[in-house]
């Protein structure tokens, strides 16, 4: 506004100059050269006026493009803070299966490492609102905008380690889970194989004999395997926790499938050791009937060989008294 009445003003400068030169015409020396010293002042403080309004106007618009650079420098920062920060948010509505949790695991390592890279970016936005406030060409709006990013920044890094860590446990917690399971679901299975195979029918005793002592480790093992299904199952619990609803079905059928097969180990466990200990309780008691069997047998035999001692003495006494007659 200064600048656009500089013609006017500079209008007038020259009526006053010319008027100073016509009185200068007029009046004495002396007070001629006053006017004339008058008018050289006033001409001095023109130029330095005029040249101070320019200087302003270049600061103004020096000033204007810091302005705009900073704007255009933090919207980015702003727009990034606030995607991030709501896709961080959002990391745990995605967790539906191992695979899914290792994904957001893996995202959350690098929105951390992103973090990172923004760190220099917001310490350039620092300078250059610290450098607006320095030179007292614009007021605190700009402090307070980097005051802002800067806690939101430090938020959304304090949040950020804390949902990694948080993930890091869940994703490792869920491994352990279809770990444990497979392990746990493998030996059941070839268990229940074995017991099945420890059914099948055989005339050899001393099979039945190493079955049940086979029988007998199994059930040792199964007891070490109980605790372990025990801890299968309340990881499993903790895990369906930090699932999304749309996995906790599938989570839920896999703690029912490996509960379903330990009650069929169970069952297959008794009615084996059922029919092992019948079997040789039949064995013990053929045993039996043989053992008496054969008693009875060597009675006999012993009875026949008494009776045929007694027939060869009678004959032999026979024969002698017919000798004697």
């Amino acid at each position: 506004e200064f600048l656009s009445e500089s013609e006017n003003g500079q209008h007038k400068l020259n009526m006053m100059l010319s008027k100073g030169e016509l009185l200068s015409t007029l009046l004495t020396k002396e007070k001629a050269n006053g006017i004339q010293a008058k008018v050289a002042t006033a001409k001095e403080d023109w130029k330095n006026f005029h040249s101070n309004l320019h200087q302003k106007e270049s600061a103004l618009e020096n000033l204007k493009i810091q302005m705009k650079d900073f704007e255009v420098s933090a919207e980015p920062v702003q727009d990034w803070l606030s995607k991030t920060e709501k896709m961080v948010h959002e990391s745990s509505n995605r967790l539906y299966d191992l695979p899914a949790k290792r994904r957001e695991q893996q995202k959350l390592q690098s929105v951390l490492e992103e973090i990172h890279c923004y760190e220099p970016q917001l310490n350039r936005l620092k300078e250059k609102a610290q450098q607006l406030w320095e030179g007292q060409a614009a007021s605190k709006s700009f402090m307070h905008r980097v005051s802002q990013l800067s806690s939101q920044y430090l938020a959304l890094s304090n949040l950020t380690k804390e949902k990694v860590s948080r993930m890091d446990r869940i994703a490792a917690e869920h491994n352990q889970f279809s770990l444990g399971i497979k392990e746990l679901q493998d030996w059941m299975t070839d268990a229940i194989h074995t017991l099945d195979s420890y059914c099948h029918p055989t005339s050899d005793k001393s099979v039945l004999d190493s079955r049940m002592l086979k029988l007998e480790a199994l059930l040792s093992v199964k007891q070490e395997k109980e605790i372990q299904m025990k801890m299968v199952v309340t990881r499993g619990e903790s895990v369906l926790q930090n699932t999304s609803p749309e996995g906790i079905p599938a989570i839920q059928q896999q703690l029912q499938s490996v509960k379903d097969m330990w009650a069929a180990l169970l069952s297959a466990g008794i009615r084996c050791k059922s029919q092992l200990e019948g079997a040789l309780s039949k064995w013990t008691s053929y045993q039996d009937d043989v053992r008496q069997f054969s008693s009875w047998m060597d009675g006999v035999e012993a009875a026949l060989h008494e009776s045929e001692r007694q027939y060869a003495e009678l004959r032999e006494k026979t024969t002698a008294l017919g000798k004697a007659k």
